[in-house]
Order: C-alpha cells, then structure tokens, then sequence
C-alpha cells in the first residue's frame, strides 16, 4: 500500500480515522477501510477519482483552493473541514489534514468523522431559535397583560418587571432589575 514495512501498512488498514493517498492531480490511489466503510463505497469505485468528486459542490473551490496551495508552496501540511457525499447521498462532515513533502509525488489525508458533531450543533442552533421565539412570545404576552407581573428569582433577586407594573409602582423596570 505504502510501500513500507508491514507495521505501517496495519496502521493504515486498522485505523479509525479516514485515510487516503492521492496523487498530486488529487485522484484517489488508495483508501483505508475506515473511509470506505464511513462512505459506503468499494475501493474500485475510488480509485482513480479525483476527491473532489465526492465533495458537496459547497466545499469544492474551497477545498480545490487549500489543496492546491499544498502543492505550489513550501507549506508540508493543510487542514480543512468539508462534507464528503457518501454513497447513500448523505453528506459526512469531516476534519481534514493534508500532507506531503517535496520528494513525495503522493498527498496522504487523513480526516476525522465530524458528522455527529455537526448533527448536534445544528439541533443545538435549532433549540435556540426556539428557546428566543417562545421567549419573545412569553414577553410580549407579559408586557401587554393589565396585571403587573414581577419576576423575582430564588435569591430575591428582580430579574422582569413589565410595563403594568411599572405603572403601578411609578418606577422604571431598570430601577428594580439586578
């Protein structure tokens, strides 16, 4: 695979993180089994494809761009993070780092699966945008009720006061709040 000692080659095979060897036009020379069964594919339906191919056309300039800076500069090593398009169509998230040397004619990648990562992070964003909307629902219906509503916290502490209340105690709610 590598053309190095056997102790390389299972490093290659066994690991976790996704590996490639490409060449320096970007096309696929080999893949570990971790990138083929993270993608689905065979390793004959990659070899000799460029990993371009695979990206979600949102990444492709980008990444076409970091890879080709590793080429044209003294820089040995590149990172970026990108959606590769699995054979299932689903798009996987991955972090990845890019090497090479002068003397090599070869690009060694490996990536890290960020896809869960990114699934949470987007359902966090989206539990957010809920959280403010029910909050800015909860505050208008608060602030236009005609009873005076303080909130006060554990500790004693004011925390709301509406517009009704502010009426009430002839006071401005930032006079009250901590």
């Amino acid at each position: 695979m590598f053309g190095r000692s056997p102790d390389t080659s299972q490093f290659y095979t066994l690991s976790n993180s996704l590996m490639c060897v490409l060449s320096t036009d970007f096309k696929i020379k080999s893949a570990n089994n971790s990138f083929l069964n993270k993608t689905g594919y065979v390793l004959k339906e990659v070899t000799g494809k460029s990993i371009l191919d695979f990206l979600n056309q949102d990444d492709l300039s980008a990444t076409k761009t970091v890879l080709d800076s590793l080429l044209v500069s003294e820089q040995a090593q590149v990172e970026i993070s990108n959606r590769i398009i699995n054979k299932d169509k689903n798009n996987l998230w991955l972090n990845w780092s890019f090497f090479s040397t002068q003397k090599s004619k070869d690009i060694f990648a490996i990536a890290e699966d960020k896809t869960d990562d990114q699934a949470a992070k987007g359902e966090l964003m989206k539990v957010n945008r809920q959280i403010a909307e029910d909050k800015a629902k909860i505050d208008s219906i608060l602030s236009n009720i005609g009873e005076g509503i303080i909130g006060i916290t554990d500790k004693g502490a004011i925390y709301y006061v509406n517009s009704s209340a502010e009426r009430m105690l002839g006071v401005k709610s930032a006079e009250l709040l901590v």
